[in-house]
């Protein structure tokens, strides 16, 4: 899983005052609809290289899911890395990364799709899996805990050179903001940051990553900071799913534009788009609906179930007669609290908490109802779904 971040200045903005005003947007796809190929490079700022030399990330990478192997101190034979997902890597794999292999890979004498791979590859089990290709941040996923992200790093990325510091997505965090800010070369300009890549390299991660080092850069604790770092946690609920690739994956892209006067956030607008909708009524072998519906049963009582006019999850089609082990039921547990804060956070009404579960309930009742032809042509519900008709038609219409 490889994904990109590049910053580019933002068009066709109108800006009543170029100084006070700016925007930093941040664009997630989904991997439902990249699927496994990389954006190649579409923009860079200027200056970034030098005349006459080769614009990085000319060709679009890409990279098997599963983890390649790595070799063990005084072995030959491979074993699967920590935390670490099994798998094989295509081309010839080495067994450290070289001291020479550089952070920025557009620097390298032969820039071709075996040797970038070959480079990511060596980085990688190295715990390096941040590298640059020009002003493009390559990520590969590690599958498992770096200290790559705490207090101390964040700190040490701000307002820092991109040369001075490992590769990082704090980096590209910090150069997006001091660039809209006007505090690089540049001058003032609205930046936005892409990320792209195949479901399951860390999209959604990363861009809460970048949304949390930008509200740190701005020295944001007010209340606005606080819900526009709520709005994952919902969006994930509504907008995820399990899948074959992936336990989080984004069934949706998402475009999120943070609006800013002088150095302070001052507004946020959220828009998503190609929400996978299909995936409410089928899901395929081994895959699951939206996180929500999970979340909502193991989160309310045995009395809020009854009020919703919920039954067990295995009586509902939608989910495929299917729930969860008990350890998960305890995480989604966990997530339905996290939700409902995150409504109360960014301004939802308990009455609303309420009509939204009850409007997933009918939803689940919709999809048990079953229609037998007639002889006539239409189609009529059958008497043993008309008791679902009535629960749906209760919800639905309360």
């Amino acid at each position: 899983m490889v994904q990109t971040y590049y910053a580019k200045p933002s068009t066709g903005v109108t800006e009543p005052s170029p100084s006070l005003h700016k925007n930093l947007s941040l664009g997630a796809g989904t991997g439902g609809c990249f699927g496994k190929k990389l954006w190649p490079v579409l923009w860079r700022e200027p200056g970034a290289l030098s005349p006459g030399s080769r614009a990085p990330g000319a060709r679009a990478l890409s990279q098997p899911r599963e983890r390649a192997p790595c070799l063990s101190p005084g072995s030959a034979r491979p074993v699967s890395a920590p935390g670490a997902e099994s798998g094989t890597h295509r081309g010839k794999m080495s067994s450290a990364a070289s001291s020479a292999d550089p952070a920025d890979l557009s620097t390298l004498s032969q820039l071709d799709e075996a040797t970038l791979l070959d480079v990511l590859s060596r980085r990688f089990h190295c715990d390096q899996i941040y590298s640059y290709i020009g002003d493009i941040l390559v990520a590969v996923n590690p599958f498992k805990y770096l200290p790559l992200y705490e207090k101390s790093e964040s700190e040490k990325y701000k307002s820092c050179s991109k040369d001075s510091l490992p590769p990082h997505i704090y980096a590209v965090a910090d150069r997006a903001y001091r660039s809209m800010l006007g505090r690089l070369a540049t001058g003032p300009k609205n930046q936005c940051i892409v990320i792209s890549g195949e479901s399951g390299a860390g999209k959604t991660e990363s861009t809460k990553l970048l949304l949390r080092q930008i509200m740190e850069l701005c020295k944001g604790n007010s209340q606005l900071e606080r819900q526009i770092l709520q709005v994952n946690p919902l969006l994930e609920a509504f907008g995820n799913a399990q899948t074959v690739m992936n336990d989080n994956s984004s069934r949706f892209g998402k475009y999120i534009q943070l609006r800013f006067h002088s150095t302070a956030v001052k507004g946020a607008k959220i828009n998503e788009y190609l929400l996978e909708k299909s995936r409410v009524v089928h899901q395929d072998e081994g895959e699951k609906n939206f996180h929500i519906f999970y979340y909502m049963f193991a989160g309310i009582s045995a009395a809020d179930q009854e009020v919703y006019g919920l039954l067990e999850p295995k009586f509902y089609r939608y989910l495929n007669h299917k729930y969860g082990s008990d350890e998960i039921i305890q995480q989604w547990n966990k997530k339905y609290h996290e939700v409902c804060n995150a409504l109360d956070m960014v301004g939802f009404l308990e009455q609303e908490l309420v009509d939204m579960m009850t409007i997933l309930a009918g939803i689940l009742s919709l999809g048990n109802i079953l229609f037998e032809p007639q002889d006539t042509g239409i189609l009529k519900v059958t008497d043993q779904s008309k008791g679902w008709l009535k629960a749906a038609a209760v919800c639905i219409y309360f």
